[in-house]
């Protein structure tokens, strides 16, 4: 994991959408997982 500020915005994203679609925590589950 590199600067926390890089994975904001993106990983604000998908908190966004998962909270408005459930699909969408799959995707961050995926996106967790690490690397």
């Amino acid at each position: 994991m590199r600067d926390p500020r890089a994975h904001l915005p993106y990983e604000l994203v998908l908190a966004e959408l998962s909270r408005s679609l459930k699909p969408a925590s799959v995707y961050t589950s995926l996106f967790n997982t690490p690397r």
